[in-house]
């Protein structure tokens, strides 16, 4: 230690050895603060890693859906009308065909192909607020699980049941406050136990909401995980 002090004086008692002193200091200042943005930004990645874990307590996972890569098709079927949505994902973007129109979404933007022409647009989706996987999630773990099927090839089917009051809070944030019956909700995997397959039977729902006559349907099929290729902008 007294050893470090004098050579400590000697460089002080010199311009040279003042220099040497003053860029010593930063250097090892400015390593100690890469070697802490280092760590913070483990840590917060895997914060992030496991706040996105949604493997359910039932055994099922939905961390293929939630990583924003495949193809799909969502089929609305309402008072026996469909909507059908066909399309892939990577990441925010989506492109997709609904009824015979090309769109492409970008984030929270919606475009529509018009003669090669993109225009901005309206979210053709129906019922879009069953379609966010998290919203989904939330929806899942607020539900009644009511019984598990196991096929020979692996997969295996869900069934959960979830009160409209209840539906409509997670998804519109409003408490409804009614005399309401179940909605049911299918959940289906593939050999592997990741989800591929989402059913919505929301008669009740859309009926207390007003939304429909009778029934409504919404099925959210999911393929190709992992295998979508960047969509480039066309805008």
């Amino acid at each position: 230690m007294k050893k470090l002090i004098e050579i400590f004086k000697e460089l002080k008692a010199t311009p040279r050895g003042k220099a040497i002193l003053f860029f010593g200091f930063y250097f090892f200042f400015f390593v100690i603060l890469i070697i802490i943005f280092r760590v913070s930004e483990r840590g917060d990645s895997y914060l992030s890693d496991s706040s996105i874990n949604s493997d359910s307590k039932y055994g099922y996972s939905i961390n293929k859906i939630i990583n924003n890569n495949y193809s799909f098709t969502y089929d609305v079927v309402m008072d026996s009308t469909h909507y059908t949505y066909d399309g892939t994902r990577y990441k925010e973007k989506e492109l997709f065909t609904f009824n015979k129109v090309t769109y492409f979404k970008n984030d929270k933007d919606y475009f529509e192909q018009q003669q090669n022409i993109w225009i901005k647009t309206e979210a053709p989706y129906k019922f879009k607020q069953f379609l966010n996987i998290m919203t989904i999630r939330d929806i899942l773990n607020e539900a009644y699980f009511v019984s598990k099927t196991d096929y020979e090839s692996g997969k295996q089917t869900y069934n959960f049941l979830i009160s409209t009051n209840n539906l409509y809070k997670l998804t519109i944030g409003i408490d409804l406050d009614i005399a309401d019956d179940t909605n049911e909700i299918i959940v289906s995997t593939d050999e592997d136990k990741n989800v591929d397959n989402i059913k919505f039977i929301l008669n009740d729902y859309c009926k207390n909401t007003k939304e429909c006559l009778n029934s409504l349907e919404i099925n959210l099929d999911y393929d190709n995980f992992g295998e979508i290729e960047e969509i480039s902008s066309p805008i």
